[in-house]
Parts: C-alpha cells; sequence; structure tokens
C-alpha cells in the first residue's frame, strides 16, 4: 500500500471497533464508510470504488 502524508496507513484493531457506517461524500455521493471506536474517536474514508463490497467484507470480519 502506499503510503503519504497526505494519505497515512491507518491501521485499527478490530476489538476496538464499535460501530461501521455507510456514509455519503460531499453529502450526495455513497462511496464513503465511517469507523466508530469505543473511545468515542471516528475516522471517515471516502473515494472507495466498490464501497458496499468494502463496508460487507469489514461487518463479517468484525463479527468474527
Amino acid at each position: 500500500s502506499n503510503s503519504s502524508p497526505l494519505h497515512p496507513t491507518i491501521k485499527l484493531k478490530v476489538s476496538n471497533i464499535k460501530s461501521i457506517y455507510k456514509r455519503k461524500s460531499l453529502k450526495v455521493i455513497p462511496n464513503a464508510i465511517e469507523i466508530h471506536l469505543h473511545d468515542d474517536s471516528h475516522f471517515f474514508f471516502s473515494s472507495f470504488v466498490n464501497r458496499d463490497r468494502t463496508f460487507r467484507w469489514m461487518t463479517r470480519y468484525k463479527k468474527h
């Protein structure tokens, strides 16, 4: 994976994830995911080519 100051690599422990939501970029483009952690912090990731597939994978992985 490519990492840069504008696009850093972020590693989250699955056990720290409280919830995962489908979101929209610019309030209209359905290509984002927001992750909330148990410590009340959250991360917003956008520009997914296939957000729904990524969301399904993340929610399945979180259950195990």
